[in-house]
């Protein structure tokens, strides 16, 4: 082989060299080409499918969720109102009628007890008190002289007058004697012995008398003219402890502490017995009576809270009246209110809380949607079993019925199920069968 050949062979062996380079060089460029341009389609569509679940979740409702529990019951607070009550209110008057003559205290004023009020006209009582005083005093007299006994110169004088009386007729009787001789011999009339005869039975019939006299004051005073004596007393004492009776009562006393309400009279007027002058309001002692049925009586506990004016009040039972209304048909429940400032015969509320048995769901006010026939629509939410993503729910109606309501939650029952997953808000917007998801 020539010179020439071997050059012209090695000359296309290195082009070849070149050529399988180049080629190599080219393949690489291209294979990286198509790796970028694979990864761009890529991003392309993974930037497509994003938009596209973007777009759809754009039209998919979201919706506030909670999941729903059987209750067995629920709790109603019954309100029952009564009044506020002092816990004595007399209308106060006079035992006795008369005028009255001062009225001390006015509408409003506070008194303690035993003060005095008003006062009656005491001028007829107290001349009456005067006689009485002066009669007890002539008979306390006389019965100091009865328990005395008779004086001695009493006794002295009826012994006298009994000598004198003696004498007298032994001087009546000498001179019967002589003229009983004289009638005898005719020198006297019939007359003259008479005259004589009658003035000794006389003057020995006074003489008896005198006797009787001396021996009374010999024995003393008898004890019952003493015993009649003090009862004399006793009675004008009687008299005399009623007339200070009367007295008393011609002022009128505040019975208890409290406050003057009303004044019905002025000075100047003439009251009979027990008219109504003032009437007094007892102060910081109230209670509320409240009329409760007969049936919710049993729930009524020791300790209850009273409302007054828009303040709750604590408040202890004190006694439940065993007698049914006959206006109210209720039972009235008596109840200590430890309260101040607050005016007799305001409105008092008991609020008495009562179980009720009934199987149902609480759901709130905002799922419920009108129906048909009286009942009420709320929307469940499932799982979407066509969706390809698992977030995506579907909206099922569930008929139910209103049991019970409250502010924010009612209490139904129907066609739900324990552990449904209720639609809590947003119902309105919903149909059956609409596709939602759940609010992030």
């Amino acid at each position: 082989m020539t010179e020439t050949q071997s050059k012209a062979r090695i000359s296309v062996i290195n082009g070849r060299r070149r050529w399988q380079s180049k080629a190599a060089i080219a393949g690489v460029v291209l294979s990286a080409g198509c790796w970028v341009g694979l990864q761009a389609l890529l991003a392309v569509e993974v930037s497509r499918q994003s938009l596209a679940a973007e777009a759809d979740d754009l039209t998919i409702l979201p919706v506030a969720t909670l999941v729903i529990q059987p209750v067995q019951g629920y709790d109603v607070d019954r309100v029952y109102t009564g009044e506020v009550r002092a816990r004595r209110s007399s209308e106060l008057g006079f035992e006795q009628g008369g005028e009255v003559t001062q009225i001390v205290v006015t509408e409003g004023m506070e008194v303690t007890e035993g003060a005095p009020l008003a006062y009656l006209d005491t001028q007829t009582l107290e001349t009456e008190q005067q006689a009485v005083l002066a009669q007890l005093a002539v008979a306390q007299a006389q019965l100091q002289e009865l328990q005395a006994g008779p004086r001695q110169e009493a006794i002295a004088a009826a012994a006298a007058t009994v000598e004198d009386m003696r004498n007298q007729l032994d001087l009546a009787e000498l001179l019967q004697q002589r003229r009983q001789v004289l009638f005898t011999e005719g020198a006297i009339a019939q007359q003259d012995l008479d005259e004589v005869t009658y003035q000794v039975g006389s003057l020995r019939a006074r003489l008896t008398a005198a006797q009787q006299q001396q021996q009374e004051l010999q024995t003393g005073t008898r004890p019952e003219q003493i015993a009649a004596q003090e009862a004399r007393i006793q009675q004008l004492q009687a008299n005399l402890a009623s007339l200070d009776v009367a007295l008393s009562q011609r002022v009128l006393y505040a019975p208890f502490a409290g406050q003057i309400a009303l004044r019905h009279v002025d000075e100047g007027v003439v009251v009979g017995p027990g008219e109504s002058v003032l009437r007094l309001v007892e102060t910081g002692s109230w209670e509320a009576r409240v009329g409760v049925p007969p049936q919710h009586v049993p729930r009524v506990g020791s300790a209850q809270t009273v409302a007054i004016g828009g303040t709750s009040y604590p408040a202890q039972v004190l006694s439940i009246l065993p007698e049914v209304d006959p206006v109210s048909r209720t039972v009235t429940v008596l109840l200590d209110v430890d309260i101040d400032g607050v005016p007799s015969g305001q409105t008092a509320r008991l609020t008495l809380s009562d179980r009720i048995s009934s199987e149902g769901y609480w759901v709130p006010t905002t799922a419920l949607v009108p129906g048909v026939r009286g009942l009420w629509t709320v929307y469940t939410v499932t799982p979407d079993q066509d969706a390809q993503e698992p977030a995506r729910l579907m909206v099922n109606r569930q008929e139910v019925e209103i049991l019970h309501m409250e502010t924010e939650q009612v209490l139904v029952r129907g066609t739900l199920q324990p552990g449904d997953r209720l639609v809590a808000e947003g119902s309105q917007r919903l149909v059956p069968g609409q596709r939602v998801r759940l609010h992030p």
